[in-house]
């Protein structure tokens, strides 16, 4: 993928050939939809060949204008584009306009081709991959991942995706649901996307299970969640299956076989497309530590504090050993035995120094390297004083430069790995 590999192999545009027999991708998304959209262009600029296939000769016909609290990914690309054509920093989306911009902005990805006034007649499988045949079209399609984005999940039901007559929707291997009590259970630690419930305003996040089809491999599916979400999170949506998909293409990794290193590198992916995963209230994309606080939000260690409708990290607080105790001996086993002996309402420089020596089998050395780089590495404010509480910032930033643990791995349940 294009920000994980330092190496990538020669991309190849194409078209579609009335007289060819068979035509080869490796991503091949159904539905003109925000969600569709953001989804091809996502795959196609992690580095593999995509092609789109709109119902429609009009892209983006159910994107609707609206802001959003998370201004972010493909969608905030999107808005920046719709202001400038309307030459109106409060502009509001048109059909026409959306359509246009949208051209725009695939006109510049390579590798992606576009299909419009089309449809399925026919998918099965080919191997690891799929096989499908078009309405408009002879020709056959080989691709070794399918994304549906359409709104009735019109694709899921001629692939043979399991089916919950009960609740009559395509099943996924964690249910397709935001996830508004953040905390209820370790799936946070997957998320792909972000979001805020229409009624209420709850800030969620959406776990890389809820967009992996249950029953057949190296299927994708966004269209219930995005019909319960605004176009914003919809594109969100969509955005995280493009990437998810392209791993699976790119690596040759089928989703039966979703190995516990392809969430932290899909979710290094997304945030390098300047997407995010935890929807944090208080912390603004243009924060300096905005990827390290990501990365930490998505381990868990430090939790937010999550009200009616905000989600919040809260830097400037302090931090008590209870709060942390738990997910760090999940991390760490080792420092165990360091909480045994400690026990604060408000954690110093010097406790969490002491705890990361501890953890990660460090010396003395660590507090001359932060004494050093304390302003000019590390950006912060004040002395470096071991005495002083140490604020949650602070801890996180230690935490990410001398114990890493975003690189510990977690499965498609949040479990764990190595």
């Amino acid at each position: 993928m294009k920000y994980i590999l330092t190496a990538l192999t020669a991309v190849l545009t194409f078209g579609f050939n009335a007289n060819a027999q068979t035509i080869k991708t490796d991503v091949l998304v159904f539905g003109g939809t925000a969600s569709g959209v953001a989804a091809a262009i996502q795959a196609s600029r992690s580095g593999v060949k995509t092609i789109l296939i709109s119902e429609t000769a009009q892209l983006g016909a159910d994107i609707k204008g609206g802001n959003t609290s998370f201004p972010a990914g493909i969608w905030a690309e999107f808005s920046k584009r719709v202001k400038e054509a309307k030459k109106d920093s409060n502009a509001i989306t048109d059909p026409a306009t959306t359509a246009s911009v949208l051209k725009g902005i695939i006109d510049t990805v390579k590798n992606l081709t576009v299909r419009y006034n089309s449809g399925l007649r026919k998918i099965e499988k080919d191997g690891k991959g799929w096989e499908v045949k078009l309405t408009d079209t002879k020709s056959s399609i080989k691709a070794f991942a399918v994304i549906d984005a359409t709104a009735k999940s019109d694709i899921a039901a001629a692939a043979n995706v399991n089916y919950d007559s009960k609740t009559k929707s395509y099943l996924t291997i964690v249910p397709a649901a935001p996830l508004t009590e953040l905390y209820s259970n370790n799936l946070y630690r997957t998320s792909v996307g972000v979001g805020a419930d229409l009624k209420t305003g709850a800030a969620y996040s959406i776990p890389l299970g809820a967009l992996v089809a249950e029953g057949q491999n190296n299927f994708f599916l966004t269209g219930k969640l995005a019909a319960v979400q605004s176009s914003a999170d919809a594109m969100f949506t969509g955005q995280a299956a493009g990437a998810s998909a392209a791993y699976c293409a790119f690596f040759k990794a089928t989703t039966k076989e979703f190995n516990e290193n392809a969430i932290r590198v899909t979710q290094g992916e997304l945030l390098n497309y300047k997407s995010v995963l935890v929807p944090y209230t208080d912390i603004k994309k243009s924060d300096v530590d905005f990827m390290t606080l990501q990365h930490i939000g998505l381990t868990g260690i430090l939790k937010a504090k999550q009200t009616e409708n905000e989600l919040l990290f809260m830097p400037d607080s302090t931090i008590s050993t209870g709060e942390i105790r738990s997910a760090f001996k999940e991390y760490y086993s080792r420092s165990q035995i360091w909480f045994l002996d400690k026990k604060a309402d408000k954690l110093t420089l010097g406790d969490a120094l002491s705890l990361i020596k501890y953890s990660g089998s460090r010396g003395d050395e660590l507090n001359k390297q932060v004494e050093k780089g304390w302003k000019e590495s590390f950006g912060f404010a004040g002395k470096y004083d071991l005495a002083q509480p140490v604020t949650r910032r602070q801890f996180a930033v230690l935490l990410e430069n001398f114990l890493k643990p975003f690189n510990v791995r977690v499965n498609l349940q949040g479990g764990l790995g190595s």
